[in-house]
């Protein structure tokens, strides 16, 4: 079932994804922070998931409420994920799950490199005061903020010829992270992608909160340096263009072109035209698609939610009972009497018998389920020992039971014959071990 959660668990993040941007445009709209909605989005799309699935694994060991089906969900029905027991899902699970501890171990390992290596360079660089904040200075390194319990400001060399408004313009900007903590936000969400490798919402939903932890930072810089907003903007394109790339472990004054490019459309976005509307407009999208994401149909396995379903309905559908219970007669007969797993027989014709099933369909599961029985019976009995006729004996009267009570079904399969010698040969083996048993005593 585990490549039918990953399934489950992309849809969810997919739709909160999705609201997540629509709340940022209106967030963005009106010079709102947004970043605690990417920070939530990113929890969302972990957590939900996965409590689904832990909690699907509890609930055999937990009293279960049947709680009455809703009608608004029926529209989610095409979502639901059903896996059936020869599902080729099912045969997904293993390699996936190699493949995505490979790719974890892959990705931990490089960000530990990260790690050791930015924690090496940070003892290189020179600490020094400046407008009264304690910076390091670095040949290449920033404008940024590094350090996850202990935050500090890096500033490449050439920040030193910078003059004195601009440069208190971009220390004020990587205090506003320090005070923000953003370093530690960023950190902590990175972690998920590195886990879950394979769940590319999240790894998006990364990159917009990366995105808005800058823009929010700028519009906090715009709202300290009022009547300063082009000022602030060229010095961004001019930091941009003298930065180095490839600092993953910091937040920076300025990124990529296309980052910078995004950055600058929200302080420079107008204000809406009818902005109560839209807000409503938005605002209403995001939590539609929040409640969709969250009242998603798990994944499920078809027989299980039938048999489930069965169980929990007053009265029972005895044609759909019968249907399922054909469905593991079929399971266990292959699964089972054909390769010789007895217990495997048992325990699905043990299954389909516990419904309210027609006669026929009863009939045909006594036969079958008490040649298993008998079946088992034999391989328990030996070595004829005491012990081995105490529990052999048992299993062949309870076979012994059953196929005494199949005579239509085997009249009308041309398995009168075989039901008798079966009979016969049970009532022989029973003496047997009657016998070893007052022998033993």
């Amino acid at each position: 079932m585990i490549t039918a959660w990953i399934l489950y668990a992309l849809l969810v993040g997919t739709l909160v994804g999705s609201a997540a941007f629509v709340l940022d445009l209106l967030l963005r709209a009106h010079r709102l922070p947004s970043r605690g909605v990417w920070a939530g989005a990113i929890a969302l799309s972990f957590l939900w998931p996965l409590g689904t699935l832990v909690w699907r694994n509890r609930r055999g060991a937990v009293p279960e409420v049947i709680l009455p089906d809703l009608t608004m969900f029926l529209a989610l029905e095409p979502l639901k994920i059903k896996v059936a027991p020869q599902s080729f899902l099912h045969l997904l699970d293993g390699p996936i799950m190699l493949v995505w501890g490979l790719a974890s171990g892959a990705l931990l390992l490089f960000f530990g490199f990260l790690l050791i290596r930015t924690h090496r360079l940070r003892k290189g660089w020179d600490g020094e005061r400046l407008q009264g904040q304690t910076v390091l200075f670095s040949d290449q390194w920033g404008p940024a903020v590094v350090g996850f319990v202990r935050p500090q400001i890096v500033l490449p060399r050439w920040c030193r010829e910078m003059e004195d408004q601009a440069l208190r313009l971009v220390l004020d900007h990587e205090l506003e992270h320090v005070r923000a903590g953003d370093l530690r936000l960023i950190f902590s969400a990175g972690v998920l992608p590195i886990l879950f490798p394979w769940n590319l919402p999240i790894w998006w939903q990364l990159s917009r909160l990366r995105l808005a932890v800058e823009g929010d930072c700028d519009l906090r810089v715009l709202r300290t340096h009022r009547g300063r907003a082009r000022p602030y903007l060229n010095l961004l394109l001019d930091v941009g263009k003298r930065t180095a790339e490839n600092q993953p472990l910091s937040t920076m004054l300025s990124e990529s072109e296309e980052t910078l490019e995004r950055r600058i459309r929200i302080m420079t976005m107008p204000f809406p035209k009818k902005p109560w509307l839209r807000g409503i407009l938005l605002a209403g999208a995001g939590a539609v698609l929040v409640a969709v994401a969250c009242w998603a149909p798990g994944p499920t396995d078809d027989q299980d939610e039938e048999v489930a379903g069965l169980t929990a309905a007053s009265p029972f559908d005895v044609e759909i009972a019968a249907r399922i219970a054909d469905s593991l007669f079929a399971d266990g007969y292959r699964e089972g009497i054909q390769v010789q797993a007895w217990e495997e027989a048992i325990d699905r014709f043990n299954s389909a018998k516990d419904m309210e099933i027609p006669e026929a369909t009863a009939q045909k599961l006594n036969f079958w389920l008490g040649y298993a029985m008998y079946q088992k019976a034999m391989k328990l009995q030996e070595p004829q020992a005491l012990e081995t006729a105490l529990a052999a004996v048992v299993q062949f009267r309870e076979a012994l039971r059953l196929i005494e009570s199949s005579g239509d079904y085997s009249r009308e399969n041309d398995l009168e014959s075989n039901r008798r010698e079966l009979i016969s040969a049970t009532y022989r083996f029973i003496e047997i071990q009657e016998a070893i048993i007052r022998r033993g005593r």
